[in-house]
């Protein structure tokens, strides 16, 4: 097989990697929120414990809940980004070895 071949079929593996991290991504926002309308009338009714993220984030009330899923969502669609900016590069290369 050329190098070009192959570094087209890594190209397309890696953007199907990146399209499927991004639905998946999508996928589970709706029970993210779910979720945290749950948590949030958790929150509610504990006024005086401090929930805090595995991040460290405090988490007093929906709103931070809120921000808490779309700083989670941002890293998932960085990492989508990435895989497909990286499929793109190699399926680049792979028209330069052709």
């Amino acid at each position: 097989m050329k190098i070009g071949t192959i570094l087209g079929i890594v190209g397309d593996a890696l953007n199907l990697a990146g399209a499927i991290i991004l639905i998946l991504n999508e996928i589970g926002r709706e029970k993210d929120y779910r979720d945290a309308g749950t948590a949030a009338k958790v929150l509610a009714k504990m006024p005086d414990i401090v929930f805090e993220s595995e991040e460290g984030n405090r988490l007093a009330n929906f709103t931070d809940l809120v921000l808490q899923i779309l700083r989670r969502e941002k890293k998932r669609a960085v990492a989508g980004l990435v895989v497909l900016f990286a499929g793109f590069v190699l399926q680049l290369l792979s028209r330069f070895y052709e």
